[in-house]
């Protein structure tokens, strides 16, 4: 005669032999163990529900949970997210030269040429990471010229967002010096060139107000020499000039000795001192600020950079 005993051990064995298929012929779930889907199964943060599974990227999730209705639209950039997520994680494994599109092919569970509908070449789904990279600096450039502190003060805020989107996302970071170059720019869909192009003009426009509205304010002289333009490309090509070199480390013993710095900091002081920006790094403890920053504006994240967990990414990130 058959005991429960018997055939409670059978349904646990039953369980673990499906949740390690799902391990095995689903992607890498433990690569991206804060990037959570939105889609068929929904999140459980129950670890005893009989009824979990593990979805495509990990997650313990529930299969009696209700799917909800999506439009079309809505279904292909839920696709195109998926996908976009399993390309970062690839980047960040392997870079960018040993990145394709057979290996993204081979990690997801659609088919090439559905691959293919969303993404026509290795390059165009970099350029889409591309655009979801610039679209999330947007979202921390914005708040940190909310920042509640005088003009220097929000132009400091500036070098504090750049700095810490470099740190919490590198490879996105870097994506932006991959996707300028003109022979990736041939490869790259004629919709995805024109978003870049805009999204470009949209963050120089925001970057720009702000130095405006210090010079409205007599933060700084008027001057022939000190046209907006300038010293907008001016202050952000400083703050990604050291953001890029203290991200890749260019030499050991130089990297250990940046990390000791708050060399973001030192940056920005130095650019805003030379351009005349009041008050001076003399007259005002940005030390201060720069902590003010990081608690009122960005407390969030840098508790999750600390955590070393990935923040959750902006969803539409060519909008």
């Amino acid at each position: 005669m058959i005991s429960l005993a018997w055939l409670y051990q059978q349904y646990e064995n039953l369980k673990k032999a499906h949740e390690e298929y799902l391990q095995r012929h689903c992607w890498k779930h433990a690569a991206a163990a804060n990037a959570q889907p939105e889609g068929v199964m929904c999140s459980t943060d129950s670890k005893d529900n009989d009824k979990s599974g593990l979805c495509i990227l990990g997650h313990r999730t529930s299969f009696f949970a209700p799917k909800p209705r999506l439009s079309r639209e809505e279904k292909w950039a839920e696709r195109e997210n998926e996908l976009l997520d399993i390309a970062l994680f690839l980047l960040e494994q392997e870079g960018f030269a040993e990145f394709s599109m057979d290996k993204l092919i081979r990690n997801c569970n659609y088919s090439k040429g559905t691959v293919y509908n969303h993404f026509n070449s290795k390059e165009d789904c970099q350029a889409a990471l591309c655009l979801r990279g610039m679209s999330y600096f947007g979202e921390l450039m914005t708040r940190a010229y909310d920042f509640n502190g005088h003009a220097r003060e929000r132009l400091l805020a500036f070098h504090f967002a750049y700095s810490l989107y470099s740190r919490l996302y590198p490879t996105l970071f870097m994506s932006v010096v991959t996707c300028k170059t003109p022979g990736f720019q041939e490869k790259i869909s004629h919709q995805r060139a024109t978003n870049i192009v805009a999204m470009d003009i949209k963050l120089f426009a925001l970057a720009g107000n702000t130095l405006k509205q210090a010079r409205q304010e007599g933060a700084f002289p008027v001057g022939d020499e000190l046209d907006e333009i300038a010293l907008t490309f001016l202050n952000w090509s400083t703050s990604f000039g050291v953001c890029a070199l203290t991200t890749t480390g260019f030499d050991t013993e130089s990297s250990r000795a940046i990390r000791q710095r708050n060399l973001p900091l030192m940056a920005a002081n130095l650019m805003m001192d030379g351009m005349g920006v009041t008050p001076s790094s003399k007259e005002w403890d940005y030390n201060k600020t720069w902590e003010r920053i990081a608690e009122e504006v960005f407390a969030p994240e840098l508790t999750m950079l600390k955590q070393n967990q990935r923040l959750a990414m902006a969803p539409h990130g060519e909008q």
